[in-house]
Parts: C-alpha cells; structure tokens; sequence
C-alpha cells in the first residue's frame, strides 16, 4: 500500500521514492503477506555484517536495522509468519 510522504499514516515502515509503505514486520516484500517469499529475500540478502563488504545487503531486508541481515531477521519473520495486512 503507498501512501502520500505529506500525510502518511503509521507505521511509517519503507520509504521509496517519496511514497512510504506501510508494512507489519518481515514482509520485505511489501506484498502485504509474511510468508515464504519473504524468507527468500532475506536469505539471498544474507549478509553478517562488517568487515565483509556490502554486495548483498538490503536495507529491506535488514528487519531490526542492526546493519546485519542474518539470523535475527529470519527470527522476526518467524514471529510474524502468516501476518497479513489489508
């Protein structure tokens, strides 16, 4: 769902080209569901962190924007797994 960057309501989650999407936590996909597909993007984002360089990092995909997309993020997918929004 995109939303006007003048009036967005929450939660102000991603934003892109001046719209933010509203997400619930682990859709990286912004397709509205937490499922499979999800998990996919993070595992082809995986990266653990410095000092080894950024090729594969997704700020996306980074769910608790600790600069790593690792385990954790799979673990806040997990939690929310099944999660829709309307």
């Amino acid at each position: 769902m995109r939303y006007d960057i003048i009036n967005p309501p929450p939660p102000y989650d991603h934003l892109d080209n001046g719209l933010f999407y509203s997400t619930i936590p682990g859709d990286v996909n912004i397709d509205k569901t937490v499922d499979i597909f999800d998990i996919g993007k993070i595992s082809s984002h995986w990266y653990p962190g410095p000092p080894i360089g950024p090729s594969g990092y997704d700020i996306d995909a980074d769910i608790n924007n600790d600069g790593a997309v690792d385990i954790f993020d799979i673990g806040i997918t997990s939690a929310h797994w099944g999660d829709t929004y309307p």
